[in-house]
């Protein structure tokens, strides 16, 4: 599976492109509530990805719109960080030093896929998300999104192999409600 820097990396690396739990949950799904106007802020993180063992980490990752993203090579090879948004280039950075730190700012909503042109098994995906009421499943498969106003909404579940669902949920106080998605077996 490796097929170049065998030596740093050893022969395989984790293939995150599709976690499956045993129990069949699956991670790495953004699912974002659509149609939200108002609300809660975002939260304070500095988004980061970090090319580390012949890995994008975190493999999936929800940025809000005008962020800058930090990317850092941890490795003592060249890596090739390159992001497509809509089928155009957004950035296409070399990064031959290990502990070289690049900032980027993200300016348009909407996914970024990631691709190292120097180790082609290496992926990673960015939502770039205007408001806060976004979410990725866990190990479990479980997501949360909390805080959310009364409203209707469209709940939108992405995940970059099996594809999208949407189904439309309404919202009504303080109440909690549950949603599950089903994606086919590809």
């Amino acid at each position: 599976w490796v097929k170049k820097d065998a030596e740093v990396f050893g022969e395989k690396v984790p293939d995150d492109r599709l976690v499956v739990s045993r129990s069949g949950k699956i991670m790495n799904v953004v699912v974002t509530l659509e149609g939200v106007r108002e609300g809660k802020p975002w939260p304070t993180h500095r988004p980061q990805l970090l090319n580390k063992g012949g890995r994008y980490l975190p493999h999936v990752q929800v940025v809000r719109t005008g962020a800058q993203l930090e990317i850092t090579n941890r490795d003592p090879v060249l890596h090739n960080t390159h992001g497509y948004q809509d089928g155009r280039t957004v950035f296409n950075l070399a990064q031959p030093n290990q502990d070289q730190v690049i900032r980027k700012p993200l300016k348009k909503p909407g996914l970024i896929d990631i691709m190292c042109d120097a180790h082609d098994w290496m992926s990673a995906w960015i939502a770039v998300r205007d408001h806060p009421y976004v979410a990725i499943t866990g190990e479990d498969g479980a997501y949360a999104i909390a805080d959310v106003p009364p409203g209707t909404y469209t709940l939108t579940a992405w995940h970059e192999k099996l594809g999208k669902k949407q189904v439309q949920v309404t919202v009504k106080g303080r109440e909690e409600r549950k949603l599950n998605f089903t994606f086919p077996v590809k």
